[in-house]
């Protein structure tokens, strides 16, 4: 659903539509001018404004960085495109050379070397760089001049909670006309501006839910980290966020809330391109908070199992130039029954004439026969594109739910796919033709099929999402600025990225857990218990009851990238899975279950004894762990305490 054109003033000079502003206040903030800056002598004699102006400081700086982003998508990105489908790969290449005024394009010629390393090294040079840019992850410890972010939120309503606190809190000048257009919309239980946010205040172990945090907590630069804790629990600590990052993934993908679609069968999800019809007032504000989330993930080492299309994050998280091989990672069954066959059918011609004629002699008899065969296959394809009856639009809402019927035009398609003048109008971001709903109206032929192609695969991947892709590319850059998103493009892919906050694709791989794990004395890794205990692992549990101890012993719903060797402990440092038994006065105790320390990647075990199982049978004492663990996982209340 494009946004009308509702003039704009000063944001449409910086290339960004009104509406799509207004639908994200925070980058309202972008036009406001910077704070004056603070003189040495009011810092010291008042350090809570020095503070309180730190914070607005880092607001309007982040506030920049987002727009930026989200300038990025919506004007250099389209104008990409738009060259793209108009001249291809090949004018492409010849623009960077000629002028190199795509920057994601020359990065990643003159750094193609980098994107050959291996993942876990990318990864590690991922986190250098955000905690140069953000500070080093705080374990709970104030550090000078770090200051974290603190979230409470509510089990039942993660998505809610993480929305309001991105958003813009109320001040006196504006409160008035902003809670009288929140009261009109109050039938949305997601626009309710007066509630307030608690936060736990913990003093002698108990909980006092009297300091009120308000909006907007989540608007600032994570330095040092985001700490969460649940209301009406306990506990604290890394597990928390990994949990919580799990909870925001699990209700985000829920269809139910109409952000996501799945065209492969639910591995991977791509923003809906009906998601407004659903939420037609939050939508944006759950992409924008969701991209920020997906820049903490990586900012902790940690993952959110959110596993998006590798498409989605070349274009919101790096910018990356677009490709025909996009469409296979949104829905690989169309990418190979329409792109993969129109290009084989109109390459076919080309490749069944093998020689080459001197026009200086007299044509040849099986000369005369090439030739017509390549009339008779020119003809051939013609028709067959006549039969298809392709038109330069697309379905207005793929999945046949919303609009059924309907069509769309393409995002973008030139008046005529071979003209120069429209290549070079193409390039231009104020051209808005691509918002007409009429579409070209010349039929597809084997001259501009390729044409067709191209504007087919950019509509379906991002121009139907434009302004997800924006709100997501906003979020994501609020928190990861630009310079650090280019210097990304040029080493990692869309793919790697996906991996990097979704974390390892497939399976829970057991023998690489084993392999990168540590026991708590040197004794317990040759006992009978951890022996059975990885019988049970291997051999008993089946793959979603390994990802329940996951997430029972780490809080991760998925290995990191690069398997088991990189999970990290409370202060974002290298904290290797860990086997330790129960308390001395516990673990022998008949039907003692499992416990874990999930902030410091541990598990303690009861301890079985060889005697009790025919004298030490790995598989009977291995059914018993796996009973005793699924108790553990799956029988009692869900939630953290401290012990």
């Amino acid at each position: 659903h494009v946004f009308p054109d509702s003039g704009g003033g000063d944001t449409k000079k910086r290339g960004l539509d009104a509406s799509f502003v207004k639908a994200l206040p925070f980058l309202e903030r972008a036009a406001e001018p910077p704070p004056p800056p603070l003189r040495a002598a009011e810092a010291h004699l008042n350090p809570f404004f020095a503070m309180q102006r730190s914070h607005a400081e880092a607001v309007f700086a982040s506030a920049r960085n987002a727009e930026a982003a989200a300038r990025a998508v919506l004007v250099d990105g389209e104008a990409h495109l738009r060259f793209w489908i108009a001249e291809g790969d090949d004018a492409l290449e010849s623009a960077v050379a000629r002028d190199g005024s795509y920057s994601y394009a020359r990065d990643h010629l003159a750094q193609t070397h980098l994107r050959a390393l291996p993942l876990p090294v990318k990864r590690k040079w991922l986190l250098e760089m955000l905690r140069w840019e953000l500070g080093p992850v705080s374990a709970g410890v104030p550090v000078p001049g770090v200051q974290g972010v603190s979230l409470a939120v509510d089990r039942a309503a993660v998505l809610r909670d993480l929305c309001k606190h991105c958003e813009v809190p109320l001040d006196e000048n504006r409160g008035a006309s902003l809670r009288s257009s929140v009261k009109a919309d109050s039938a949305d239980s997601d626009s309710d501006a007066e509630e307030s946010f608690e936060v736990s205040n913990e003093t002698d172990g108990t909980t006092n839910e009297t300091k009120s945090f308000a909006r907007g907590a989540f608007l600032s630069p994570p330095r040092g980290g985001v700490s969460v804790r649940f209301r009406g629990e306990r506990g604290e600590g890394a597990a928390l966020r990994r949990e919580w990052f799990a909870l925001v993934a699990e209700k985000s993908a829920d269809f139910a809330h109409g952000l996501f679609v799945s065209h492969d069968g639910g591995v991977t999800l791509h923003p809906h391109a009906c998601s407004g019809v659903v939420n037609a007032k939050t939508h944006l504000k759950y992409f924008a908070a969701l991209g920020r989330v997906a820049a903490v993930a990586l900012y902790h080492g940690e993952t959110l199992p959110l596993r998006l299309t590798d498409a989605f994050f070349d274009r919101a998280a790096l910018g990356a130039r677009a490709r025909l091989e996009d469409l296979r990672s949104v829905d690989p069954t169309l990418f190979e029954s329409k792109v993969e066959y129109l290009r084989e059918l109109c390459t076919e011609p080309s490749t069944k004439t093998a020689k080459t004629r001197k026009t200086s002699q007299a044509p040849r008899t099986e000369d005369r026969y090439e030739e017509t065969d390549d009339d008779d296959d020119e003809t051939r394809v013609t028709s067959t594109l006549r039969a298809l009856d392709l038109e330069w639009r697309d379905a207005a809402d793929p999945t046949g739910v919303f609009f059924p019927g309907e069509t769309r035009a393409f995002f973008y398609a030139p008046e005529t796919s071979s003209s120069s003048s429209s290549a070079s109008q193409t390039t231009d971001p104020t051209d808005d033709r691509f918002t007409s709903d009429e579409g070209p109206s010349a039929p597809v032929t084997p001259a501009n099929v390729a044409c067709y192609l191209r504007a087919f695969v950019a509509h379906r991947t991002y121009g139907s999402v434009k302004w997800q892709t924006a709100a997501f590319a906003a979020g994501f850059g609020a928190i990861v600025p630009a310079p650090l998103r280019n210097r990304a493009r040029s080493v990692l892919s869309g793919a790697e990225v996906s991996v990097l906050v979704a974390g390892e694709r497939g399976e829970v791989d057991v023998l690489d857990w084993k392999r990168n794990t540590g026991y708590a004395e040197a004794s317990l890794a040759v006992s009978f218990s951890t022996a059975c205990f990885w019988h049970a692992m291997e051999h008993v549990l089946i793959p979603a009851e390994r990802v329940e101890i996951l997430r029972f012993a780490t809080g991760l719903s998925t290995p990191p990238a690069g398997g088991f060797a990189n999970l990290v402990g409370y202060a974002g440092d290298a904290a290797p899975f860990t086997v330790a038994e129960l308390a001395s006065d516990k673990r022998d105790a008949p039907n003692a279950l499992p416990m874990a320390h999930a902030c410091f990647n541990t598990i303690r075990l009861p301890r079985l004894r060889e005697e009790d199982f025919g004298n030490g049978d790995v598989q009977a004492g291995g059914l018993e762990m796996a009973r005793r663990l699924r108790v553990a996982t799956t029988h009692g209340f869900c939630g953290f305490d401290n012990f």
